[in-house]
C-alpha cells in the first residue's frame, strides 16, 4: 500500500469506528438474554444488576424498589470509591443529575399556588434582561424578532431553546453561577417559537432556577431547602457538597481506556437547579413514596405533587410517546407512567414510577452509563417476567473501545514511521541519498503536504458535528472519554510524521 494510502485507510478506520458504535454495542449485551428469570427471587435481580455492572463498566450502585407501599428490595452494589473499596450503601451520596428538575419544578409550583408568579407569565417579569430571539417562520409568515418565553414553557422544554444550548453552562463555583449561566442565553436565538414544539434543553431549569431567586430574594439553594426540601423531610438531599456529605460522596468515574476510572468533574454550580442536586438512597425511598402518595405530607400540599405528574399535551409527544410535565416524562399507559433519568458527566441515575402499580423504582450511580436506565427498566421486566433489555446503547463506553482500536493502530503507525525516519537519516549520513535541486517541484510538494496536514486535521477537528450533535469540544472534553482525545491527536502525529516523511524522500531522492 502507498503511503498516502496508509493515511486515507486510518482516516476511514476512525470514521468506521465511531459510526459503527452502537451496532457493536447491541452485540456485546446478548449475553443477558441468559439471565434466568423463572421468579423475582433476590437471587435473579442481583445476577441481573451484577450483569449490567460488568457490561457497563459501573463502579457503584445503589437501588431501591418501592412496591405496595413498602420496601421490595433495597441494596448498594459495587464500591463508592474502588481504590479504597469503599463499599455503596444506603448512605452513600451521589449526584442525582437530571432528577433535580422535578424538585425544581415543585419550587416553582409552589410560589405560584401562593400567587407570588403565574405559569403564564413572561420570564422577562421576572428577570427583566432575560431576551431572545426568533429567527423563522410562524403562522406563514418569515419573523425576526425577540419573543416572550413562559414560566410554564420552560417547565414543560417547549421554550424553543436548544439543547446544545447545554453546552454554554459554564464553569463555576462563585455565587453569581446561575445568574452567569442564564446571561449565556441572552439574544441568542430559538430552535423554535416558544410553545410550538418539545426540546428537552437542561438549561431552561437554570432559567427557572433564578426566577425563584429573584422573586424570593433568597438563594435557589436556600429557598429549596426551607421550603422543598425540609418540608418533605427530606434531610439527606441537598444543593452542594458540604462537609456533612463529604464522607460518604462517591467518588465519581468515566469510562476511560476500556475500564471506569476516577474522574473529578468540573463545578457547574449555575447549572444546580437542572442536574446538581445530591441524594442518597435513603432520600430517594421517601421521594418515591412521595411521589406515589404512600404517606400523608404533613408540611407540604399534596396536591402540588399531583400538580408535577400533569404533561403537557399542548404540543405533540416526543419521539418515544412521552410528554413532559413538571420534571417527569410521562407516558400515557393507565393514569400514567413517569420516569426521568439523570445523567452528569460522573454520575448517573434513573426514577421509574408506575402509580397503578403502586411501584416505584430508583437507582443511582457513579458513573454516567445508559446502561443505568436500562437496568432499571429491566428490573421492572424481571418484576414482571418478563426478558430483560437485551441491548443497551452506551455511546460514550463504545466510542471509549474504538478509540482504543484507533490509539493502538495510530501507535503501530507511529512506530513504523519513526523507523522509516530514522532508516533515512543512516541513508543520507552515508550518502545513499542526495538533494534534488528542482527549487518549483520542493515548493509544490511542502505546499501539498502542508495542505494535506492541515486538511486532515480539520477533518478531525470537526468530527464533533457528526457524532455530538455539533457540540464543541469543551464539551466533549468533560463528557466523552478520553481516549477520544488521544486517538485523534495520535492520528495528527501519523499525518504529520507520514507528510514530513514523504517530503524528505521527494527532496532527497536515493541515488
Amino acid at each position: 500500500m502507498g503511503k498516502k494510502g496508509i493515511i486515507y485507510t486510518i482516516i476511514i478506520l476512525l470514521m468506521m469506528s465511531m459510526f459503527t458504535t452502537q451496532v457493536k454495542a447491541n452485540k456485546k449485551v446478548d449475553s443477558i438474554k441468559q439471565v434466568s428469570l423463572d421468579s423475582t427471587t433476590e437471587a435473579d435481580l442481583e445476577k441481573l444488576i451484577t450483569s449490567n455492572m460488568q457490561q457497563g463498566h459501573i463502579p457503584g450502585l445503589a437501588l431501591v424498589i418501592i412496591k405496595d407501599g413498602q420496601v421490595f428490595y433495597k441494596k448498594g452494589f459495587g464500591y463508592a470509591d474502588v481504590k479504597r473499596k469503599k463499599e455503596v450503601t444506603s448512605k452513600t451520596f451521589f449526584e442525582i443529575g437530571s432528577n433535580s428538575k422535578a424538585f425544581t419544578a415543585l419550587g416553582i409550583l409552589k410560589l405560584s399556588k401562593e400567587g407570588k408568579i403565574q405559569l403564564e407569565d413572561s420570564v422577562t417579569k421576572y428577570i427583566p434582561w432575560f431576551k431572545m430571539r426568533y429567527v423563522g417562520m410562524y403562522q406563514g409568515e418569515e419573523r425576526e424578532e425577540y419573543v416572550d418565553i413562559t414560566i410554564k414553557q420552560l417547565l414543560h422544554h417547549t421554550s424553543g431553546i436548544t439543547s446544545k444550548s447545554i453546552a454554554d453552562i459554564p464553569i463555576s463555583n462563585e455565587e453569581d453561577a446561575l445568574e452567569k449561566t442564564v446571561k449565556t442565553q441572552v439574544n441568542k436565538k430559538l430552535a423554535h417559537y416558544p410553545g410550538e414544539s418539545f426540546e428537552y434543553a437542561t438549561i431552561n431549569y437554570d432559567i427557572l432556577g433564578l426566577v425563584i431567586q429573584n422573586v424570593t430574594s433568597m438563594s435557589y439553594e436556600n429557598y429549596m431547602k426551607e421550603n422543598i426540601l425540609e418540608p418533605l423531610d427530606l434531610n439527606e438531599t441537598y444543593t452542594h457538597k458540604n462537609k456533612h456529605i463529604e464522607k460518604d460522596m462517591a467518588k465519581g468515574y468515566k469510562v476511560q481506556y476500556l475500564k471506569a476510572r476516577p474522574f473529578n468533574a468540573p463545578i457547574y454550580k449555575g447549572n444546580t437547579p437542572a442536574g446538581y442536586l445530591i441524594s442518597n438512597l435513603d432520600d430517594m425511598e421517601k421521594w418515591v413514596k412521595i411521589q406515589l402518595g404512600i404517606d400523608p405530607l404533613q408540611d407540604f400540599d399534596e396536591e402540588l405533587i399531583k400538580t408535577s405528574h400533569i404533561p403537557d399535551t399542548t404540543v405533540s409527544p416526543g419521539g418515544d410517546g412521552s410528554s413532559y410535565a413538571y420534571g417527569w416524562l410521562v407516558y400515557q399507559e393507565g393514569k400514567g407512567v413517569f420516569t426521568h433519568a439523570g445523567n452528569n458527566p460522573n454520575y448517573s441515575s434513573y426514577i421509574l414510577i408506575r402509580p397503578d402499580e403502586n411501584l416505584g423504582i430508583c437507582i443511582l450511580s457513579n458513573i454516567n452509563s445508559a446502561y443505568t436506565m436500562d437496568l432499571g427498566k429491566s428490573i421492572y421486566r424481571v418484576m414482571n417476567k418478563e426478558e430483560p433489555i437485551n441491548y443497551t446503547k452506551d455511546i460514550y463506553s463504545t466510542i471509549d473501545k474504538k478509540a482504543c482500536i484507533v490509539i493502538f493502530i495510530g501507535v503501530v503507525l507511529i512506530l513504523i514511521l519513526l523507523f522509516l525516519l530514522v532508516r533515512f537519516v543512516f541513508e543520507l549520513i552515508n550518502g545513499k541519498r542526495n538533494h534534488k535541486n528542482n527549487r518549483k517541484k520542493i515548493i509544490t510538494t511542502i505546499i501539498g503536504a502542508l495542505l494535506i496536514t492541515v486538511i486532515i486535521s480539520y477533518c478531525l477537528y470537526r468530527i464533533p458535528n457528526v457524532l455530538f450533535y455539533g457540540l464543541p469540544w469543551c464539551f466533549i472534553k468533560v463528557w466523552a472519554p478520553q481516549s477520544i482525545l488521544t486517538a485523534i491527536m495520535l492520528l495528527i502525529i501519523v499525518v504529520v510524521l507520514f507528510c514530513i516523511y514523504y517530503v524528505l524522500k521527494k527532496i532527497y531522492p536515493k541515488r
